[in-house]
C-alpha cells in the first residue's frame, strides 16, 4: 500500500474524494443492468464488479482517513460519515458487500468519536468474515467485555484465531474474559494455537 508513504494532507484529500465516489459512484446503465441481473428472480447473472465497487471504495476511503488521522490530521466528521456508510454495507445480505463494510467500519471507528457503533453489530453477524472484524473494532472502539469472550468461543476457527493473535490486548482490556481467551492456547485447530503462540505483544 502507498498510503503510509503519503503526506497527511494528501491522505485526507484522497479520503474525501473516495468518500464522495462511494456516495455517488456514477454507475452506468450497463452497471445497473448487471446489478439487476444478480437479483434472485433474474433469469441471467452477470457480475461486472459493480456489486462490490462501492464497498471497495469505502474501504479505501476508510484506510486513507485512518492514515491521515495517524499522522495527526484526523477528520472526525469524515470518519463518522464513513462509519455510517459502512454500517449500511454491513447490513447487506451479500457477504461480499458486508465484509468490506465491516473492514471499513473497523478501520474508521478509531477516528469517528461518538459516531462509532457497538462491535456487537459485527460480532453477531452470520458471516464469519464480518465477525473477524469485530475483534479489531472492539479493540479500537471498546465495548461490552462479553463480546470478546463470545468471539473467543466463536464456531469459526478463523474468528478465534484473530482473537488469539490479539490475546494480550484483549485480556488486558477485558480481564473477566481472560480464561476464555487463554483457552485458545489449547484450541483444537492448529491455526488458532499458532496465532496464540505468536500473539501480538507476547513477551
Amino acid at each position: 500500500m502507498l498510503l503510509p508513504h503519503l503526506l497527511a494532507d494528501l491522505c485526507a484529500r484522497l479520503a474525501e474524494d473516495l468518500a464522495r465516489l462511494h456516495a455517488n459512484p456514477g454507475l452506468s446503465e450497463q452497471d445497473m443492468w448487471d446489478l439487476a441481473s444478480l437479483r434472485p428472480l433474474s433469469g441471467g447473472h452477470i457480475d461486472s464488479g459493480a456489486r462490490i465497487f462501492s464497498g471497495a471504495v469505502l474501504l479505501a476511503a476508510a484506510e486513507a482517513c485512518a492514515q491521515a488521522g495517524a499522522q495527526g490530521k484526523a477528520d472526525e466528521s469524515l470518519a463518522a460519515e464513513i462509519v455510517d456508510a459502512a454500517v449500511n454495507l454491513v447490513r447487506s445480505d451479500d457477504a461480499d458487500v458486508a465484509e468490506p463494510g465491516a473492514r471499513a467500519l473497523a478501520v474508521a471507528a478509531s477516528f469517528a468519536g461518538d459516531a462509532a457503533v457497538s462491535p456487537f453489530l459485527l460480532a453477531a453477524h452470520p458471516e464469519e468474515r464480518v465477525r473477524r472484524q469485530a475483534v479489531t473494532l472492539w479493540l479500537a472502539a471498546g465495548g461490552p467485555p462479553g463480546i470478546i469472550g463470545r468471539l473467543a468461543q466463536d464456531e469459526s476457527p478463523d474468528v478465534r484465531a484473530v482473537v488469539a493473535h490479539e490475546a494480550e490486548r484483549a485480556a488486558a482490556a477485558a480481564p473477566g474474559e481472560a480464561d476464555a481467551i487463554s483457552a485458545l492456547a489449547d484450541d483444537l485447530h492448529y491455526a488458532v494455537r499458532h496465532a496464540y503462540a505468536h500473539r501480538r505483544g507476547r513477551v
